[in-house]
């Protein structure tokens, strides 16, 4: 279940975030760990990308529902230069690498995350496998998207969803 939150900044355009997180592990029997892996897919396409704020825009895993670019501990899509990029950050530090997928059209956006790795795919083809600067917490999806100064834009989001599968 997506809830929206009220606008924080005059110029929000989006800010939905999960009700539920997802644990990556599992206690059984208080003693093994099952490691899991998380799966988030979405649809989703940008209005103007010179009207979304790219210091702010975030669609991905975060903890809290209120992260956005610059917040530390997160993992997915991030415009750079109006260039669609994959973010890891552990703790503020991070690795952020080039997708370049044309976000105006409607793309499928899928995050794995299983233990010490995460594969970004974009239209069902893998971008990028990714195992440097990953946090450490129970995550929920988030998608966030900022108005520049330059005009209104819009973040169109399709279905999202998020499961745990054994398999890592």
């Amino acid at each position: 279940v997506l809830q929206n939150l009220p606008a924080v900044g005059g110029g929000d355009s989006t800010r939905r975030y999960s009700v539920s997180q997802w644990p990556l592990t599992s206690v059984v029997a208080e003693v093994n760990r099952l490691p899991r892996k998380l799966i988030v897919e979405w649809m989703m396409r940008l209005g103007t990308l010179a009207n979304l704020d790219n210091a702010q825009c975030f669609w991905g895993l975060g903890a809290v529902g209120t992260e956005i670019r610059t917040t530390a501990n997160i993992v997915g899509f991030i415009l750079a230069a109006d260039v669609l990029n994959a973010i890891t950050d552990n703790g503020g530090a991070e690795s952020v690498t080039v997708i370049g997928t044309a976000p105006t059209n409607w793309q499928k956006y899928r995050i794995e995350w299983a233990a010490g790795v995460v594969r970004f795919y974009t239209n069902e083809s893998l971008s990028l496998v990714q195992a440097a600067n990953l946090p450490t917490i129970a995550p929920r999806f988030i998608s966030f998207g900022q108005n520049d100064a330059g005009g209104a834009s819009a973040v169109h989001l399709g279905p999202v969803r998020m499961w745990l599968d054994a398999k890592p």
